[in-house]
């Protein structure tokens, strides 16, 4: 869940509930150590400063963008839900083409001795004109380690003063598109721009509450804390992060947001 979707704000919002509400144990201890693994990378953090290169040697790194809005999309040849997706990542370079405080580019993931075949990819794909960068494979700061790489494809944001928005945006369009202008705009708000205190519009906790999917609001401040004591008391710990994994796979459904 975490290497797909990343700790983003609700996933850290629901650390604290568990923290606070599930009693101690060797399983509690795992999963907020997964937590700790990508306490680099969440929200708010200072984006780890890594090395491009494009197809010429010419270098690049993230604080040399700094006073710049960063959007990467990350992508190999092989990808081609990465090559389905690029022509809209092509449209959003084209809508910001005029601005001088956001910079757009592609890293591909494919190893150097695949370099004919990434500059090939670029030409049939209609990607000439763009930055096209790859990780320098040379640099003691490693893109894909850094930046917990895994699979592909990946979209990043990054907001003018060097500080993460998300390693794990969703795919370009309208919603990508609204985090962008609120980041040109500052008006990104980092502690969640849906409160995560407030309501989600639907949750199916099987075996625990209800026992069909059913559409309701959850007053997620009062209840989950009340759903990981029993969860944990009752069903013993290893039912939580069945729950968690179910909640945050609702979470990631942004349609299912309800604000009140």
């Amino acid at each position: 869940m975490l290497s797909n979707n990343g700790c983003n704000n609700e996933l850290i919002t629901i650390r604290k509930l568990i923290e606070e509400n599930v009693a101690d144990s060797e399983q509690k201890d795992k999963v907020l150590a997964l937590y700790n693994i990508y306490e680099t990378v969440m929200p708010g953090k200072q984006a780890p400063n890594v090395t491009f290169k494009d197809a010429e040697g010419a270098r690049y790194t993230i604080n040399g963008f700094k006073g710049k809005v960063i959007v990467i999309d990350v992508w190999a040849t092989w990808c081609s839900s990465c090559l389905k997706n690029m022509p809209k990542f092509m449209e959003l370079i084209k809508e910001f083409e005029n601005r001088d405080d956001i910079v757009l580019f592609t890293v591909s993931t494919d190893s150097d001795d695949l370099k004919e075949k990434w500059l090939a990819a670029i030409k049939r794909h209609k990607m000439e004109g763009m930055l096209n960068l790859t990780p320098d494979r040379s640099a003691t700061e490693q893109f894909e380690e850094k930046y917990f790489v895994s699979a592909v494809p990946r979209y990043i944001v990054i907001d003018k003063q060097g500080k993460i928005i998300s390693v794990f945006a969703p795919k370009p369009g309208d919603e990508l598109k609204e985090i962008i202008a609120k980041a040109l705009n500052g008006t990104y708000n980092k502690e969640g721009e849906v409160g995560f205190a407030k309501s989600i519009g639907q949750y199916f906790a099987a075996g625990l509450t209800v026992y069909n999917p059913a559409f309701f609001t959850v007053n997620v401040t009062r209840d989950i804390p009340f759903i990981l004591k029993k969860g944990s008391s009752e069903y013993g710990f290893m039912f939580a992060p069945r729950f968690i994994a179910r909640l945050a796979e609702k979470l990631f459904n942004r349609n299912l947001w309800k604000v009140v």
